[in-house]
């Protein structure tokens, strides 16, 4: 039995086909509704993200971002890799006896509904020795590792500061 999709109500063609004319439309939107339940929100959403360019020959750059935890419970943030990297290690600049000093941080847990923000001046991703010269316009990918989830990847623009 051959069958026919178009709008309207079902009827019977001549030559035994039959006419589906309301069943279109409505699996449309069965199926768009299956896709929307059945697509997760993102757990950990990652915004704003870039690199800071360094001088020519410099051994240190830095990232900034936020990270949102759209999770029911807190997450701990391990650290963070990059190919184009030696090392990548969180760090926090914090005001010494009228002096910037930056220091390693640990391990940072982020909880439900919070956002952790890096920003200059403040806590940030300090990406040491670079593979290679890296200026403006070069996309560096990371990954953030997680104590008690998969690794989140990020892609970084390299951007001029005051950009």
């Amino acid at each position: 039995m051959t069958f026919l999709l178009s709008a309207g109500s079902a009827e019977r063609q001549p030559g035994g086909r039959r006419r589906l004319q309301t069943a279109f439309p409505v699996a449309l939107v069965v199926l768009f509704l299956m896709q929307w339940a059945c697509s997760p929100e993102p757990a950990l959403r990652l915004s704003g993200g870039w690199i800071r360019e360094a001088p020519p020959g410099s051994m240190h750059l830095a990232a900034y971002f936020e990270l949102h935890n759209t999770l029911a419970e807190t997450v701990t943030l391990t650290g963070a890799s990059s190919a184009s990297f030696a090392s990548v290690e969180f760090h926090e600049t914090r005001m010494e006896h009228g002096v910037a000093r930056m220091r390693p941080t640990g391990d940072i847990p982020i909880r439900p509904g919070e956002t952790l923000s890096l920003q200059p001046g403040a806590m940030h991703l300090m990406l040491m020795n670079p593979s290679r010269e890296l200026g403006a316009g070069v996309t560096v990918k990371l990954l953030l590792h997680f104590a008690d989830r998969a690794d989140l990847r990020a892609d970084l623009p390299v951007r001029k500061a005051g950009d």
